[in-house]
């Protein structure tokens, strides 16, 4: 077990009158005694002041538990997700029964993941967090794994969140270089050029998404509809853009539907976002179904990537959509916006089950 490094008070003092900290937790390979974290924090845009190690639990029955929420969530048959795949058969079980076998595997999987975040083994780094953390500081805690599986669970619901109001959670391969990301897409300062990339839209309204992006101040939207593979690599390399916004249907074998017949992996266009990120992309966001595991063979760094963990219904993908940018034009970073945003879809939670798990931020 490591110990945290000690600052002095004085700085101490200043670096909880700070807006904006980054915390590190980078998970290492899983071993018979659990899982190695490593903890750093600091000051966005700064090295980190503060390192403490510990362990986490092992994670197979917390993963075995998630497995079993997806499995009920996606019974629950909600109307227009954005992914194309059989529909569900319909069954003489109505919505209301599938939704409470839902929400017993839900609290089953808050209960576990609770316990996991809370274990002994994990105690030296929680109590650094709340040593070195102040609960009215905006907090970018980005959590470092190779493993897929820790990366999709809802770690938004650990209890330390609720405490830490302006955190939010993103997560990160291990090898990914660590980024800046303090600033926010500024809407009100100059021209913001923002791609829109409407794919296959069968069932699915996806000019909604334009028209919230139209409706930004001082924005430039380019729309590529129903495009071609070599149409959207000409427009990365071409243009330069702030913003990238991909709306709708994926497919089960995560792969974005670019228009009725043809899909393509996001590696696929990884020499064209590259140049986009020379050319100062500062957000992707992937507005449809399973976009998480899309990013997977991204083979690129792009600053911020919003992502949808599980299947999203068209009217959540909206609704997130229309909340993120409205906090982002008020000024807050794309970590901020994030989780404003993901909170407010607790409104139509009554209509679709679980809308506030599907958002993750992403670099």
């Amino acid at each position: 077990m490591g110990t945290p490094q000690t600052i002095k008070p004085c700085h101490l003092r200043l670096a909880l009158n700070r807006t904006s900290k980054r915390v590190v937790l980078s998970l290492g390979e899983a071993t018979p005694n659990g899982i190695p974290v490593t903890l750093q924090i600091g000051d966005e845009g700064q090295l980190p002041t503060v390192e403490t190690t510990g362990w986490l639990p092992s994670v197979g029955h917390l993963l075995s538990s998630y497995a079993t929420w997806k499995a009920t969530y996606r019974q629950l048959d909600l109307s227009q997700m954005r992914l194309s795949m059989p529909a569900v058969q319909v069954t003489n079980v109505s919505f209301q029964e599938r939704k409470l076998v839902c929400d017993r595997a839900q609290k089953s999987l808050r209960t576990q993941l609770n316990s996991w975040l809370n274990a002994d083994l994990f105690r030296p780094v929680k109590e650094t967090l709340l040593a070195y953390l102040h609960p009215s500081e905006s907090v970018r805690l980005t959590l470092k794994t190779n493993n897929l599986e820790i990366q999709q669970l809802p770690l938004h619901l650990w209890d330390w969140f609720d405490r830490y109001v302006k955190a939010e959670l993103v997560v990160s391969n291990r090898n990914t270089a660590s980024v800046s990301s303090r600033s926010s897409v500024d809407w009100s300062a100059g021209v913001v050029k923002v791609l829109v990339i409407l794919g296959d839209s069968r069932g699915l309204n996806l000019e909604h998404d334009l028209s919230l992006l139209e409706a930004m101040p001082n924005v430039e939207v380019t729309c590529l509809r129903d495009s071609v593979r070599s149409n959207l690599n000409d427009a990365l390399w071409e243009n330069r853009w702030d913003v990238i916004l991909f709306a709708g249907h994926s497919t089960a074998d995560h792969q974005l539907r670019i228009n009725k017949t043809e899909t393509l992996r996001l590696k696929d266009l990884r020499h064209g976002l590259t140049q986009a990120i020379k050319n100062d992309l500062k957000l992707l966001i992937l507005n449809t179904c399973d976009s998480l595991q899309l990013i997977e063979d991204l083979g690129c760094s792009v600053p911020s990537i919003i992502a949808m963990r599980e299947l999203v219904p068209d009217r959540v993908a909206h609704s997130f959509l229309k909340y993120f940018l409205s906090a982002s034009a008020r000024g807050n970073t794309i970590t901020q916006s994030v989780r404003i945003a993901r909170e407010r879809l607790q409104g139509i939670e009554g209509q679709y089950p679980f809308a506030t798990w599907l958002p993750i931020l992403c670099e």
